[in-house]
């Protein structure tokens, strides 16, 4: 995939002005490579463009150095000298890139001690965009003594940026690996396998097995020339040195397998052939059978299919039915709650009215006409005494004439109003059902009769 116009320039840019590379697809590419104070180079980086890398200069410019520190040397976590040379070789040492000689061969002058890195930076965009880096590097160290003592290795991992988030280097010294380790971010490694595991995982997203079988294929691939001499047997022999052998279980079920295709062959065969006979029985016998048989259900799928239709037709005309009949019956439930509420309304105004003033007044006023009616009475035998004695006193006749008018007068206001009380009481107690007791009582003046006769009817509602 090559880069877009506006890819190279920001990619110029930010080299131009001291910037970081930054990555522009969703999958993982190389970004960096680093060299720290090993070989002739004291801090020396390599960006890849698109994902790419070109390294130009004449014979000794270190082109094959770069490649030897940046490589398989990091992808394997591992500096043995078949790892090391980048021509599959066993000529190069990690030593001699940590301690310089000064010999004819050696450009540098001689030192005892040695210690640097080298480091690759990876990065890629997440789905919303955000960019991400992966960090794997190598770190080495060497003393010369009498003896020859072993180069100490480390390793590093860690999605900061060198350069911008950490230093792998302080003053131009590079970190011991007790420095490193106090980095805030950096993990390292308890030794290789762990490293190849992170690298494998994160980066490849691979098994360790997986993992070791495909760089131990790209050290056999890179020997030299090999693609100068494409003998199959050599190439044969070097992949088969690169590849891990077969597992004699799977050996022995693949030449079992060989030895089933002539049965699996014979299988298919008979198989097509009994299709072909399948084929025409169900053209001239099953099908005209599975015909005839369905022409004749056919008729019976009609008939239960109108039935169903006639079913469905009068299950919704009862569902209609019912939800007429359920409105009218909550209807009539409305209008019998609306009845007995009215009842009790009028059974409240009848008690009201008969625990009034104004009906204890007309009570009151019918028994002092009573009272009124017997004085009459009485008044009325005083008068005819009265008038045997009219001639005996002009005045007391007309004292007694006086009375008379007088209480004929109050007989007349009480009268009136008592009858407007029954007929009060009547109006009252007709919607209560009581004009029957009412016709019964109040002629006689039953007032206790006819709460009496309320209370029953309270105790029935």
């Amino acid at each position: 995939m090559t880069r877009s116009e506006p890819d190279r320039e920001r990619w110029l840019a930010a080299a131009m002005t001291g910037g970081l590379p930054e990555p522009s697809l969703r999958r993982w590419q190389p970004m960096r490579v680093g060299i720290t104070n090993l070989w002739e180079y004291d801090r020396a980086e390599f960006w890849f463009a698109g994902g790419r890398l070109v390294l130009r200069g004449g014979n000794g410019a270190g082109k094959t150095k770069v490649l030897e520190l940046t490589t398989l040397v990091l992808l394997r976590g591992e500096i043995g000298a078949s790892v090391l040379d980048p021509f599959g070789s066993q000529h190069r040492t990690m030593r001699f890139n940590l301690l310089p000689t000064g010999e004819d061969d050696d450009p540098r002058p001689p030192s005892d001690t040695g210690l640097g890195y080298a480091w690759a930076e990876f990065g890629r965009l997440d789905d919303d965009g955000t960019a991400r880096f992966f960090v794997c590097g190598l770190g080495v160290s060497a003393r010369r003594g009498s003896g020859t003592s072993a180069v100490t290795t480390w390793h590093l991992i860690t999605h900061l940026r060198p350069g911008r988030d950490f230093t792998l280097s302080i003053a131009d010294r590079p970190l011991e690996q007790k420095e490193l380790k106090k980095v805030p971010g950096v993990t390292v490694p308890d030794g290789a396998a762990r490293y190849r595991s992170r690298v494998a995982a994160e980066l490849f997203g691979l098994g360790s097995d997986a993992y070791d079988n495909l760089t131990e294929l790209l050290k056999q691939l890179r020997k030299p020339k090999l693609g100068e001499r494409l003998n199959p047997a050599s190439l044969a022999e070097t992949l088969r040195a690169a590849l891990p052998p077969l597992a004699s279980a799977e050996i022995t079920q693949l030449a079992e397998g060989w030895d089933n295709l002539e049965k699996l062959r014979t299988a298919v065969e008979q198989t097509r052939g009994a299709a072909v006979l399948l084929a025409e029985f169900v053209r001239t016998g099953w099908t005209p059978w599975a015909r005839t048989v369905v022409r004749h259900r056919a008729d019976a799928l009609a008939a239960a299919t109108t039935e169903l239709d006639r079913t469905t037709k009068d299950r919704r005309a009862a569902e209609t039915a019912l939800t007429t009949a359920r409105g009218e019956a909550e209807e009539l439930g409305d209008r019998v709650g609306l009845a007995r509420t009215r009842r009790g309304d009028l059974g409240t105004e009848l008690r009201e009215l008969l625990d009034s003033r104004a009906f204890q007044d007309a009570v009151s006023a019918t028994s002092r006409v009573e009272g009124l009616r017997e004085q009459l009475q009485a008044l009325a035998g005083q008068l005819r005494r009265v008038e045997e004695r009219r001639e005996g006193s002009v005045t007391e006749v007309a004292a007694a004439a006086e009375a008379e008018d007088g209480a004929a007068t109050a007989t007349d206001e009480a009268e009136s109003a008592a009858v407007r009380a029954v007929e009060r009481v009547r109006s009252a107690g007709r919607p209560a059902g009581l004009h029957r007791s009412a016709d019964r009582h109040l002629p006689a003046r039953g007032v206790p009769a006819l709460r009496a006769d309320l209370s029953v009817r309270r105790e029935r509602s």
